[in-house]
């Protein structure tokens, strides 16, 4: 029988560290977890061993407690190398919703069936195994239900995560603190009280990272928002840019329909000197006025050529020193 409750132990220590992974990775991650649940798996596999040690020479300790949070924050930076300070931030997090969820089962356990917490905290038996399914399936929930509603492009606020995280280091010493004052003295008026105590902690964790996540949404519909606006801006200006590149062929299509008819009628009149001399100011007048820039790229060229054109209409001298990569990243 004692096998069966060390193996439950070490089952649900895999799942507290695999769970602290999605949930670290709800927001750690821009996209789908990929090939790294596999080393998610791994790692939370060799951390439940670690902690099975751990729980071998104290089922319950807050020594045992800080190497478990150390183990996880270890995990974290494995599996999604990212910034230490927000995987420390977010498994602070989620180590006090899990010690929550773990002391407010217990103690409802404890006060159902009448037994003594720690009896609960410190001995193998089929009420702590009990008490270890509920809170770990409550955990299974919580984060599967945020991880499937959360948007993987959330943009968590510095200065709100920062708060959250002082609240939860905050909240996580003020547990253990009344937690080991309770088992040294039980009493039934203070477990009712840290009872409730659970509850409304884990009431104002939720709602806080809840408004964190409403904050970091809203900055990104912010973004969506500018980038939106900026769009139709260089939409605007592209079609101005199309309307002036069109005013300027069709103009050109006119100089052009003029100077054939101008030709022709030179021709008719046999003005051979004439039309040598006026096919020579024309060349002239063209190297001078009608420059074209050819950079490679059809949109650059028209961009450019409609600048310059608008420029000498100015009065303004237009000189152009342009290259483009053959590997362009702008489309």
């Amino acid at each position: 029988m004692e096998m069966f409750f060390w193996i439950v132990e070490c089952i649900a220590s895999f799942v507290e560290l695999y769970m602290c992974g999605i949930f670290c990775g709800s927001f750690l991650l821009k996209e789908e977890l990929g090939d790294r649940k596999y080393v998610l798996t791994l790692g939370s596999g060799i951390g439940a061993l670690l902690v099975f040690l751990l729980n071998k020479i104290a089922i319950f300790s807050y020594v045992n407690s800080v190497l478990v949070i150390i183990i996880a924050f270890l995990l974290q930076l494995l599996v999604y190398k990212t910034k230490a300070g927000l995987s420390l931030l977010l498994t602070l997090v989620y180590t006090v919703i899990l010690a929550m969820i773990d002391f407010l089962t217990a103690y409802l356990a404890a006060f159902a069936i009448g037994t003594d917490v720690s009896y609960l905290f410190n001995i193998q038996s089929i009420s702590r195994v009990v008490c270890i399914l509920l809170s770990k399936s409550l955990v299974v929930l919580i984060v599967v239900t945020l991880n499937n509603h959360l948007s993987k492009s959330l943009v968590l606020r510095k200065r709100y995560t920062v708060i959250m995280g002082a609240y939860s280091i905050f909240l996580l010493l003020s547990v253990f603190v009344m937690v080991e004052l309770n088992m040294k003295e039980a009493d039934p008026r203070t477990e009712l009280f840290l009872t409730l105590f659970f509850i409304i902690s884990i009431i104002i964790e939720l709602l806080m990272f809840y408004f964190v996540i409403k904050t970091g949404e809203s900055y990104e519909q912010r973004q969506r928002a500018e980038l939106i606006e900026m769009k139709n801006a260089n939409l605007m200006k592209s079609l101005d840019e199309t309307q002036k590149a069109f005013n300027l062929w069709r103009r050109s299509v006119h100089d052009y329909k003029n100077n054939i008819i101008a030709l022709r009628q030179l021709a008719e009149d046999g003005k051979h000197d004439e039309i040598r001399e006026y096919l020579n100011q024309e060349s002239k007048l063209m190297d001078k006025k009608m420059f074209y820039i050819s950079t490679g790229s059809s949109v650059v060229d028209a961009i450019v050529n409609t600048k310059q054109n608008f420029a000498e209409e100015k009065g303004i001298t237009f000189m152009v020193n342009a290259t483009i990569p053959k590997k362009c990243e702008i489309s």
